[in-house]
């Protein structure tokens, strides 16, 4: 199987024109990681259209995931968004993402308890049957 570097992802998708389809195919990937990678990579064939949020603001999105270091998910949340919708403004930026150890997906929960409600739910759904 091929490497899928940034470069040759780029080379087939945008300068050779191919398919996702066709790239998997010839790559021996399936569809979903050559999205995947092209996203992670932030590859696109049309230009992200930046409207007038926040999150769209180039000098805000970077105060607060560079400068104070907040992850994607944390953002997201605070601005009732989708962690995609911050994550494709990251990466059209052309910023690094943080290894998944500095990711800080767990902090939204952190501190909150969960109601005896959902407790309950944990416990019934964690009972083996048979």
């Amino acid at each position: 199987m091929l490497n899928l570097t940034k470069d040759l992802l780029y080379q087939r998708y945008i300068v050779d024109n191919q398919t996702v389809q066709e790239i998997a195919t010839d790559t021996g990937y399936t569809k979903s990681i050559i999205k995947g990678r092209l996203r992670r990579y932030g590859i696109r064939k049309n230009a992200l259209k930046l409207g007038s949020n926040l999150y769209d603001d180039k000098n805000w999105l970077y105060d607060q995931y560079i400068v104070q270091k907040k992850g994607y998910t944390v953002i997201a949340n605070e601005l009732n968004v989708s962690y995609t919708t911050i994550l494709d403004r990251i990466l059209y930026f052309g910023w690094e993402l943080r290894g998944h150890n500095d990711i800080d997906k767990g902090a939204p929960r952190r501190g909150k308890k969960h109601s005896q409600r959902s407790l309950q739910k944990i416990k019934d759904s964690r009972v083996k049957i048979g």
